[in-house]
Formats: structure tokens, sequence, C-alpha cells
């Protein structure tokens, strides 16, 4: 044999290899893909195999296991089995209505899904073959005999896309070694095709008909959702409230179906659906932990169109009671006092223009529920705040675990002279909480001294009735003598801000006799609830009066100091300068006198004096505070003798004022923001005083139509229309210290930011 011939050979030989590996692969790709839709067809409950994943794919199918198999791919078992005794009576010669598959035999032909064989038969032992198979399975996708014949089964099949390729276009001649694979294969391929004149395949059909559960078909890998359930936002209402928004809308969800952990230590909070309306779950949870990382999984999700989704999750952090803050005057924060009160903060002081009902409404699911006015709704600023107002609901109780609605109109105005909401208004979400409505009521009465006592309430109350002598009476029991009151003084307790009153009489009180009280007439914040002539019993104590003592001094710089007390001062006396006098001990014929005292409710056991800008102290020499016996306490107790203490003066320089921050609160105004305390004097309160220049242009200036002197610290500006398409600084000519010493504002600019 030569060399061409054994090469010839061994060349034919690697090329049947080849061809023989290349058609075995086919074959196995063939076989691997039918079989996955053999076991998805499995896990839909159309197919069943012999429990080890073997489908008989290989042989053949009899037409009575063709009748189960298209009653399965209708989705119709259920009803074959509930209407059994009308179905075995198929009226084939051939069919018992014994036989197990007589039921779906009579399905199918009272459904004009299959015929017989000829001479009232139906052959159920016999293979069945492409044509007829073919037939049945676009007969499940809603055509009928008007649509195709016979002999236009493969056409018609080829068309609609149940077969594919370019022999069966035109073909006529029946396939009667039709296999389980093929089988397989075309119902596979008809859950994807859409059901005739519908938008819907037979598969989404089958889901929307209940015959199928969309966990079902997601599990066995159907599901052809274009836009999955996702978590959209995660919104923190409360220490026990979240409110989920979704994508889509989904089913209803069942209480198990929601969890809330702690993120990577799996510790579990119970949860329970309060409210689900498409897009949208509230929640109520285990208290969270401020600042604490959670996971939210939601799981066994169903969209609108009967998508199934396994679970979701998203992530966030434990609720944290942070008020609104911003420049610009909105809503802070609410905060529910009892069943039909609410408090309301906001970003700006405010003042009696708050007080309007036509302002306020309250909401519940986007629909009015009161509107405000004076017949519906009272509001009252509430006493010792200048940011807030109780607002009561008249006729109406806040339902526990219900979210309402605030919503107050843009005509609302701030002490600054500002809109709210830049006259578009504001709103805020509250998840009303079960209070009982208590009774305004007295629940302590405590002696402090031998002159004094004090009168706890359960709520806030009306400074203005509660503050009057004569809204009280005090005797002495046995005989009925009048006890004179010359202080009623509001202060806080465990019950808040302004719930209790001290009265301060004018001698002292017996220790071995009992005194009897009258509260005449005071009302709770709201002036909604009033005690009115009731009267009480107590026993006094025979604890002296203790004078006020300096618990520190502290210099601020050469021209100030800040005294702190061991007690509430009465404001009144603490701002009077002539209390106030301050002795050189280096120096003893040095003596200087405050030229102001400050005194705010945010530190009330504390003053700060602030001397002359001439006038001011050494560093490092020793002073005296003389305090005069005239300066009271929150009671309207005095000293009964002078204080004295001495301290040390640093080195720190006074400074020039500085503006911190200049900000746009409103569409025309400005806040100023100083660090230092300024006088309510000129030039600071002149117009002519400030102004604000284009950034860029030296020559664009504006100068403002009206100033206001908020305190010592802050300065509202406000002016006619401004472009904020550009940017300003502001400028200012002059500014004079509480101490009285005028600095000049050349050269200094201060950039307007936009109010955040």
């Amino acid at each position: 044999m030569n060399k061409r011939r054994i090469l010839a050979m061994i060349l034919t030989i690697c090329i049947l290899t080849v061809s023989v590996s290349m058609t075995f692969a086919a074959e196995t790709d063939i076989v691997t893909d039918v079989t996955t839709k053999a076991q998805t067809l499995n896990k839909l409950g159309m197919l069943a195999g012999d429990g080890k994943g073997n489908y008989s794919l290989d042989s053949n199918l009899k037409r009575s296991e063709a009748a189960t198999f298209i009653v399965k791919l209708m989705g119709k078992t259920k009803e074959v089995a509930d209407k059994n005794s009308q179905y075995i009576n198929t009226g084939f010669h051939d069919i018992k209505a014994t036989d197990w598959f007589a039921a779906y035999v009579g399905f199918c032909r009272e459904n004009d899904v299959i015929s017989g064989i000829g001479n009232n038969k139906f052959g159920p032992n016999s293979n069945v073959t492409e044509k007829a198979f073919l037939t049945m399975t676009m007969k499940a996708l809603g055509y009928t005999s008007d649509d195709f014949n016979w002999n236009s089964v493969y056409q018609k099949a080829y068309d609609i896309g149940l077969v594919t390729g370019g022999d069966y276009n035109g073909k006529t001649q029946d396939n009667v070694n039709y296999t389980r694979a093929e089988v397989v294969d075309t119902m596979y391929t008809a859950l994807t095709l859409k059901v005739k004149d519908t938008d819907n395949t037979l598969l989404k059909k089958l889901i929307n008909e209940g015959q199928l559960e969309p966990k079902v078909v997601a599990d066995a890998g159907l599901s052809d959702d274009k836009l999955p359930v996702e978590i959209s936002k995660v919104s923190v209402q409360g220490s026990q409230w979240i409110k989920i928004e979704l994508n889509e809308p989904v089913k209803q969800l069942k209480d198990t179906d929601i969890s809330v952990y702690e993120n990577l230590k799996w510790t579990v909070l119970s949860t329970k659906i309060i409210s689900q309306t498409d897009k949208e779950i509230r929640i109520k949870t285990d208290y969270q932990k401020a600042d604490l990382e959670y996971v939210i999984k939601i799981s066994n999700l169903i969209d609108e169109d009967n998508n199934y989704v396994k679970e979701i999750k998203s992530k966030f952090i434990g609720f944290e009671n942070k008020a609104v803050k911003s420049d610009l005057f909105k809503i802070s924060k609410i905060e529910q006092l009892s069943a039909s009160d609410l408090a309301i903060y906001f970003t700006h002081p405010i003042n009696i223009n708050a007080e309007q009902p036509e302002c306020y409404s309250i909401l519940k699911s986007d629909e009015t529920l009161i509107e405000g006015n004076k017949n519906n709704i009272s509001v009252k600023v509430m006493d010792g705040k200048s940011d807030a107002v109780i607002i009561r609901v008249k006729n109406f109780t806040f339902s526990q675990d219900v979210e309402y609605t605030v919503r107050i109109k843009g005509s609302l105005i701030s002490a600054y002279g500002t809109y709210l909401g830049q006259e578009a208004g504001d709103q805020m979400n509250f998840i009303a909480k079960s209070i009982a409505t208590e009774a305004f009521k007295l629940v302590g009465l405590t002696p402090l001294n031998n002159k004094s006592i004090q009168l706890d309430f359960n709520k806030p109350i009306n400074k203005v009735t509660a503050e009057q002598v004569f809204s009280y009476y005090i005797t002495e029991l046995t005989i009925g003598t009048p006890i004179q009151i010359i202080k009623a003084t509001t202060t806080n307790n465990t019950y808040g801000t302004d719930c209790a009153v001290v009265l301060t009489i004018a001698g002292t009180f017996d220790i071995k006799k009992a005194y009897g009280l009258m509260i005449n007439s005071i009302s709770d914040a709201t002036k909604q609830n009033k005690i009115e002539e009731q009267s009480y019993s107590f026993n006094p104590t025979d604890k002296a009066i203790s004078d006020m003592k300096i618990a520190s001094i502290i210099p601020i710089d050469l021209n100030s100091i800040s005294i702190s007390f061991d007690r509430k001062l009465n404001p009144k006396t603490a701002e009077d300068i002539g209390n106030y006098s301050v002795l050189c001990l280096n120096n003893t014929s040095y003596n200087i006198s405050p030229v102001k005292a400050v005194y705010t409710n945010d530190f009330p056991n504390t003053v700060k004096l602030y001397f002359a800008y001439n006038k001011p102290m050494t560093a490092g020499y020793m002073y005296k505070v003389r305090i005069l016996n005239t300066l009271q306490d929150y009671t309207g107790t005095a000293l009964t003798a002078p204080l004295e203490y001495t301290y040390i003066a640093n080195n720190v320089v006074k400074t020039k004022p500085e503006i911190v921050k200049a900000a746009f609160i409103a569409k025309d105004t400005i806040k100023i923001t100083l660090n230092k305390d300024i006088a309510l004097d000129v030039p600071n309160i002149l117009t002519s005083n400030y102004y604000i220049q284009t950034i860029g242009d030296d020559n664009a200036n504006k100068m403002p139509l009206a100033i206001t002197y908020i305190d010592t610290n802050t300065i509202v500006l406000r002016f006619d229309k401004i472009d904020f398409s550009k940017q300003f600084y502001l400028r200012y000519n002059e500014i004079k210290d509480i101490t009285g010493e005028t600095y000049s504002g050349d050269q200094i600019n201060t950039a307007i930011v936009i109010g955040e």
C-alpha cells in the first residue's frame, strides 16, 4: 500500500471520527435541552417522571396519555377532577368509564380538543401522531377548526411559532413516530406563545386564572418579569414605624412575609403590617435602636402581573427623633400631646400670627378630615417656647397607629416676617399614638420652704392666668385668715415645660397650722381646659429660705463675664444692671459697672455682664463682684443680703463682632448671625447701614427695605425682589457691639448663601 493510500485512509478515519463526535455532541445537547424542559414541565405539574429524572423521552406517547397532557397544559386538571362523573362517559366505544384516563378524554371531546379515529372509537392505546398532538396543542392555545384543517396543521403550527424549521412550511405528511421528547418540546413552546386574540402567553393565562402559582412558575425558571419588584425607598417614621415604597404594586402580603433584623447580627424585630396600598406598605416593629443599621426583607411577592419574587432586601438606619433643621421657614417636628392635641415646632420663631386656625388642616390618606377654622381647631403659641404652637382638634380624636398629615398654609408668617414654605406652605406626617385624654388637674402640692409652695400640674399651663396672684387664694384653715400671695411664677416639672407654679407669700407659714389653697381659675396652654374653684389643703414646712449662691464666675474676655447661680433667676431682676458692681482688688479706686446684663431662657441660671469698651478689666488682676439683695430667684424671693464673689481676669482681648452666616431665609429676606452680642442701637438698627452687592459688579447695590433686631446675635433684613440667578455679598458700614464700641465694616464682604 503506497503512502498516498495510507494517508487517504487516515484522513477518512479522522473525518468520520470528528463527524461522529460532532453528531453525538449535538444529540447530547438536544437531549440535555429537552431534559431541562421536561424537568421544568415536571415542576409545573404537567409531566410526571419516575422520580429519578427519567421521562422516557425516546418512547412514544399514547393517545390516552396525550389527553392527560393537554388537560394539564390547559390548567383544567381540577375541573376534570371536580366533574369526573360528567366527563367519564366519553361516548367512545373503546373507553370504559372506569378507565383512569376516561375523564381526561371526556373533557377534551366535550371541549372540541380531540376527535376519534372513526367508528366512534378513540384508540387510547395507539401512539399519538405529531399532527394530532399539534392539533390538540393549538386548540389549547385557543385556535379552532375554523383556523386550520388536517391538511394545514403543520402550516398553522409553523405560522404561530409552535414548530420551527423550514421543512414544516407547507408540510402535510404526518409523523407517526412522534416521541415524548418532541411532545415535551411542543408543550414547552406552547407555554411561551400568546393565546389567540390576547396579549397573554399561555403561561401567563394559567397564572392569571390561578391554575399555576407564581412561586411555582418562578421556581421553575419561567418568570418573564421585565420589571422585577424592588424596594424603592424605606422611610423610618418613628421608633416603631417604617414606610416601604416599592417600584410597582404587589398583592397583599402577610406579616410573616416581612422581617426586620439588625445587619450582621440577626437580632430580629417583630413586625406587623398596618396598611398596604399598591406600592406602599406601612409596618410596625419592635423599638429600633437609634443609628443602628437594619435589614428589611420582604418574601413571596407577587406583582400585579402575577410575577413572583422570592425575596427583596434593603437597609435602613434605626429611628432617631431628629427635627427638621433649615434656614427656611418650615415645620420642624410634630409631637402628639394627647388624643386631640399636637405640638407643632417650626424652624423659625413664631408669634401670635401663628394662632390662625384657618392656616391648619388635618388629612388622612391625602383626604381632608378637619378643615381649619375656629369651630374645628384652636391654636395657641406654646408658653415658654418661641418656635412652637399647640393645636387642639375639636370633637375628634386621633386613632392609634393611623398616619395623619398636618398641612399648614403658606400665609402663616414667622417672627422673622417670612412665609411658611416661601408661601407654598408645608406639611408633615405623624403616626398617632394611644394617649388617653386626661383631665387637666393638679397632681402635686409641695411646700418648698416657709414662704413658698409649688403646684404641679399634669399639662402645660397658660402663663397669663397662672402668673396672676388673684388666680389663687390661700387661707389659714383654723380661723380662715387670708394669706397674701406676692408672686406666682411658672416653672418646669417632670410633666414638662411650664407645668408648675411656685406661689410665694408675703410673710412665712406657721409650721403649727394647716392651710388651704383655692384655685380660682387657671387654664392649660391650649385654653381649652380649666380648673375653677377647686380647694386643696397642705401642711407647711419649717425649712427656711436659703439664699441664692453664686456657683461660678467665668471671664469671657476683658469686657465680659458669665455668672452662674445655684438656681433659676427672675429674668427682670437678672437683667437689671443696677444689681451688679465690680471692684478691682488690685486697684481699689478702679470700679466698673456693667453696661448690659443679658439673660436668656436657654440658660436660666446664668447672666452675662458686659463692661464698657473703654473700661476693660486688666489681665491677671483680681476682681470682686457684688450683687445687691434686690436680685430675685425664679420664685420671686430676693436675697437677704448682698452676694460677693472674687475672680481673676483672663488675658482674652475683646474682639470685633463677626458675621458667621448670612443666608437667604426667604426670597426677599436675609438672616444675619453674629458670633458676638451686639447692641440694640444705631447703627445696628438702621437700614442704611446695610447693603448687598452683586458679586462681580461693584455698582449693583441694594439696600434693605426694613430691619428687625431679633436678639443680640441675630438681625433680619427685608428686601424687595432678589434675582437668585446672581450671587451676592453682604456689606455693612459699621457695627456696634454690646459694650458700645463701634467697628468699621470697610473691606468686609460676607458671601450670602441660599438657605438650606
